[in-house]
């Protein structure tokens, strides 16, 4: 692993066996992440990849292009500190572009998570009497190709808004991914979104359950908490494990404390340079 001032990072992107790892080349990156159903996207710059390495990529993504059989190029980011080095992205490559500066060479890619395909991919389908919500759910979300994450967990609670578990009468699903999506989670309560190309479910304005990320100034919080947009809480803290969209965060400064959720998250970094940071939009749990 490569490290500056204890930086961790690894990125991973290609096809198959074909993939290119860096852990040591200088990366920069950004990533914007919400716990809404909109795509996250990934914005990941490679600075002296090799001529292999470069052609590689290029290669693989022109294949992907127009080709159903071909495995997607995807692309995964790592990046952190010794000890504390979390997934921060995962996703497909949607472009792929090389530049020269002088001697130097920058290979940047865009990437998005998944969620695009509840836009892009219909579903029509019917089921019979007495459907359990959950099957139903399942079914959908295979069609979609998005991981279920947490979702069936979320549903086996039985804290449906409207007290459904199942569907008596029966139903028929029609429409976008996202449309059918919106319609499901509204009846059970939840809310959800898609992060690294799987499904994260809450019920309506709470976190995931589990530990609170304490943030504090001896814990990686970066000055002071602001009033952002719509009653959010705007604050920036170093790059660490559990600041992902809709996790929970306790925060502790002289000014502001209380347990919140995390609503949007912008990673921003620079293997070789000064940004490492995480600006959070926090919502009140």
């Amino acid at each position: 692993m490569a490290q500056l001032y204890g930086r961790k990072w690894r990125v991973v992107a290609g096809a198959g066996g074909r993939q290119v790892e860096v852990t040591a080349l200088r990366v920069a990156f950004k990533v914007e992440a919400s716990h809404k159903p909109e795509p996250n996207g990934a914005t990941i710059e490679i600075y002296n990849l090799s001529k292999d390495s470069r052609s590689r990529l290029s290669q693989d993504f022109e294949r992907d292009l127009g080709a159903e059989f071909v495995e997607p190029v995807s692309a995964t980011l790592e990046a952190g500190y010794d000890g504390a080095f979390p997934l921060i992205f995962q996703g497909k490559i949607a472009r792929v572009w090389h530049r020269r500066d002088g001697p130097d060479w920058t290979t940047t890619l865009e990437a998005d998570d998944g969620a695009h395909q509840l836009a892009a991919q219909r579903v029509q389908q019917a089921f019979g009497q007495g459907a359990q919500v959950e099957q139903v759910f399942r079914a959908v979300a295979n069609k979609l190709g998005v991981g279920v994450g947490n979702a069936l967990e979320q549903f086996k609670t039985g804290n449906f808004g409207r007290g459904i578990s199942q569907f008596s009468e029966g139903i028929v699903v029609n429409g976008t991914g996202r449309d059918v999506l919106d319609q499901m989670m509204a009846t059970a309560g939840l809310e959800y979104s898609v992060q690294n190309e799987a499904l994260v479910v809450t019920r309506a304005g709470e976190p995931l359950p589990g530990q609170a990320v304490e943030l504090a100034p001896e814990t990686g919080l970066i000055g002071a908490p602001e009033p952002g947009e719509k009653g959010l809480l705007r604050c920036k803290a170093l790059i660490r494990p559990g600041l992902g969209p809709a996790r929970p965060v306790e925060l502790r400064t002289d000014a502001v404390s209380g347990s919140y959720r995390v609503q949007r998250v912008v990673y921003s970094g620079d293997s070789h340079g000064n940004d490492w940071y995480a600006d959070l939009d926090l919502q009140r749990a």
